[in-house]
């Protein structure tokens, strides 16, 4: 069963990663200057090596860190102390 998560997991972070384009470019905007797309880059690890990337990430997922919320373009702060975080709120309509 891990290694089928674990699997899983790979399978989710590079199809994650096969999505044209520069995610900090595109988180930012085309006319954002590059020096704030460098500093976003930093911030989310794209600036590191692919395994080290996976490995950064997986351990986000493991402890419940989806990351930011891109409807607010904030950090899931507000809703860190439930389990599903921003992501959520999206399940939430089929929920109910």
């Amino acid at each position: 069963a891990i290694f089928v998560l674990l699997g899983l997991s790979m399978l989710i972070f590079v199809i994650s990663r096969m999505v044209p384009g520069d995610p900090a470019r595109m988180a930012l905007g085309p006319r954002t200057p590059e020096w704030a797309v460098e500093n976003l880059r930093r911030q989310l690890n794209l600036d590191k090596p692919l395994p080290v990337q996976y490995g950064l990430w997986l351990s986000k997922v493991v402890r419940g860190d989806l990351g930011a919320c891109p409807r607010l373009r904030a950090v899931d702060s507000k809703h860190h102390h439930s389990s599903l975080g921003c992501k959520g709120q999206i399940l939430q309509p089929q929920v109910l």
